[in-house]
């Protein structure tokens, strides 16, 4: 039996992922498909515990550091893998890269998927870098949309600025020939307060899964909880508090409306199952490649540093590209986020 890894940086995404592999009835486990996420594997290739949150960047850094030293010194661990996928690989660093790479047996196969309009990290790495030969044919790159309508894809490719003369995406987002949907567009709605915000939220998803519009576990309330200053974590961001979030759950399941946080904390993102009936209350990083068929997004209402207003941008982007038919963004003040929203609905 061939050894297979599927590896991404998120860990809900990797939970997502192993859900769709064991639906699809493929064997799990060291002898068959492993999914993980990056320093999950990091931890078996060391066979050390390593605790996936609430350290500096410094912690994690040594941890990928060490990692890349096991592999390379023939010290792993783990034994070598005859497939690698490395999904969201615009997440990883070189570092990170090389050691995965290095796990691959000789003559192997290696898959890595990079999007670079969702890159929220300031990483970067070369192809030479991480050893890896892409001469010729062994790139692809997919002009294909595999969700959202004509209308939000259209508008996801103007917040970039991105935009052709005939009014169609220019690279983002063109359908299956012969399945384009259409559907509303994106709705901004301004709320005088957070606690109205909330109610808005809380009382139009109960509405709609009363009337049998949406199931509960097709309809995700994402928010982009950066704030600006030193970065931490493993990620190298700075999160706020979590008592903005705290009291959304609150209002919503006072509503009737059940609930599952999975950014509340590991634990949640590794349990994350979303066929669980349930509304899903995610980050914008921790919701990177996912989607849903109804998403509303809380956007970053702080206004971003000149330094910082291309990532705040990205964030943006990858929250509105979760949704697949229907996007609303309640909001409270009129910051950056807010202007460039209202600049892609009147474009």
């Amino acid at each position: 039996m061939k050894r297979l890894l599927i590896v991404c940086f998120n860990i809900a995404l990797a939970s997502y992922i192993r859900r769709l592999v064991e639906e699809g009835r493929i064997g799990t486990g060291e002898r068959s498909v492993e999914v993980l996420h990056f320093f999950e594997l990091c931890s078996r290739v060391l066979d050390e515990p390593i605790r996936y949150e609430g350290e500096k960047n410094e912690y994690y850094h040594s941890c990928r550091n060490m990692m890349l030293e096991a592999v390379q010194a023939g010290q792993s661990h783990v034994a070598p893998y005859d497939a690698i996928c490395i999904d969201e690989a615009q997440d990883f660093d070189e570092f990170m890269l090389c050691a995965v790479v290095g796990l691959l047996r000789k003559g192997g196969d290696l898959l890595i998927a990079i999007d670079p309009e969702q890159t929220l990290y300031r990483r970067g790495f070369s192809w030479k870098s991480i050893g890896v030969d892409v001469a010729g044919n062994r790139t692809v790159s997919l002009t294909s949309a595999y969700r959202g309508t004509v209308e939000l894809r259209q508008f996801a490719a103007r917040l970039l600025g991105r935009q052709t003369a005939e009014g169609e995406p220019a690279q983002l987002s063109f359908a299956f020939p012969g399945h384009d949907t259409h559907g509303e567009p994106p709705v901004l709605r301004r709320c005088a307060s957070r606690e109205e915000q909330a109610e808005l939220v809380a009382r139009e998803v109960a509405e709609l899964v009363e009337r049998g519009e949406y199931r509960r576990s097709e309809i995700a309330v994402v928010y982009d909880d950066k704030v600006y200053g030193s970065a931490q974590g493993p990620d190298g961001l700075r999160y706020g508090s979590k008592e903005g979030v705290k009291r959304l759950k609150a209002t919503l399941e006072r509503h009737g409306v059940p609930v599952r946080w999975v950014s509340r904390d590991y634990r949640a993102k590794e349990e994350f199952d979303v066929t669980t009936d349930r509304v899903t209350l995610i980050s914008v990083h921790s919701a990177k490649g996912l989607d849903f068929d109804l998403v509303y997004l809380l956007p970053q209402e702080q206004d971003p540093p000149p330094d910082e207003q291309r990532d705040a941008l990205r964030r943006l982007y990858v929250g509105v590209t979760r949704a697949r038919h229907r996007l609303v963004v309640p909001f409270v003040s009129g910051g950056t986020a807010v202007q460039w929203l209202e600049k892609a609905l009147r474009t």
